[in-house]
């Protein structure tokens, strides 16, 4: 069974990438189809600051309508916009559901890419369960949080309970089972379920930690692992691993203003990395990393940092962004180069 994944401008391809990689964690009937530069731009000219839950399924109707997605696939939609019902998501009968993306930081102190694939197969599990919102309504726990998938959560940070059991209450198990849910589909939900409790406990008890932790950097490509916080992957671009990989084997720091005298070896790590055929792509990257005032580094490095912060908190990651030392001006990776592990 297909699910599309689509979003909205707001949401960010990283953003996107990160969902995608934890719902492709695990296997089975459900197969998750990449969209991630098909922009589903606004349908409606008017601004508003909540959209009714019909006008956000509708903009999953107009893809499905346009891309020729039969009835029996899923069409999602990542929205960074409000809905009028104050709902994390929303689906309907016809398989088209959409996930609001924003706000999480409010509720969990997490990656906000885990509770949004959370939502991603929690909602295929109801849109596949009930016949339609009433059926819904008339199993929800809306009195109580057991922790259970169908938990209504009008406490909006009640989803802690829900994402660190991943758990599936007896009534409810018993409601699939009367129903004849697919099974290989719902052992792949519990699945990434399970996959999602054990990154948010570990993610968590890393982040409770006094001092750093373990970093692997994987195989040829250098895959950024976050060892000690449940193995993390830090999903980095090409550009963006060719500026941290130069900080970290200059543990002593460059000043910005000096970073073309390092042209040579941010060349030979982006022919590491580089994914690309395009010669003059290649040269026109590298030679604007090297222009101090082309801005490109700063980009990169704040994106860097955006991506560690979002996944290990602020002062965690401390240990692991590129910052700019007072004392000399130059920006560097204080983390001792003793936590790191290289694994070809």
């Amino acid at each position: 069974m297909n699910v599309h994944i689509i979003r909205d401008p707001d949401v960010s391809k990283e953003l996107y990438q990160e969902v995608f990689g934890h719902l492709n964690e695990s296997r089975g009937p459900l197969s998750f189809i990449v969209h991630e530069n098909t922009i589903l731009a606004n349908s409606s000219v008017i601004k508003r600051e909540n959209y009714p839950p019909e006008d956000l399924l509708e903009r999953c109707a107009e893809f499905r309508n346009k891309y020729d997605i039969g009835n029996d696939e899923f069409v999602i939609l990542l929205t960074e916009k409000a809905n009028t019902l104050n709902w994390f998501s929303f689906g309907d009968k016809d398989k088209n559901i959409f996930i609001h993306t924003s706000e999480w930081d409010f509720y969990l102190d997490c990656n906000r890419s885990f509770p949004i694939a959370y939502q991603v197969v929690s909602n295929i599990l109801q849109v596949l369960l009930f016949n339609d919102i009433e059926d819904l309504n008339n199993h929800i726990h809306i009195d109580e949080s057991r922790g259970c998938v169908n938990d209504f959560c009008e406490n909006k940070k009640d989803i802690r309970l829900k994402m660190k059991t991943a758990d599936v209450c007896f009534d409810c198990q018993s409601l699939i089972i009367e129903r004849a849910l697919s099974t290989p589909i719902f052992e792949q939900i519990t699945n990434v379920f399970e996959e999602l409790r054990k990154k948010l406990i570990s993610v968590e008890r890393f982040t409770a930690r006094l001092g750093p932790g373990k970093v692997l950097f994987r195989g040829l490509l250098r895959e950024m692992i976050l060892v000690d916080a449940g193995n993390y992957k830090v999903r980095l671009t090409p550009l963006e691993k060719t500026v941290y990989h130069l900080f970290i084997e200059h543990p002593d720091g460059i000043k910005a203003n000096e970073i073309e005298t390092y042209k040579d070896a941010l060349t030979t790590l982006y022919r590491t990395f580089f994914n690309g055929t395009n010669v003059a792509q290649f040269n026109n990257s590298i030679n604007a990393l090297c222009n101090y005032l082309d801005g490109s580094l700063q980009e990169k490095i704040s994106r860097i940092n955006h991506k560690l912060r979002a996944t290990i908190g602020e002062k965690l990651s401390d240990y692991y962004v590129i910052k700019r030392d007072p004392r000399d001006e130059k920006y560097k990776i204080n983390l001792d180069r003793t936590f790191i592990i290289y694994q070809v």
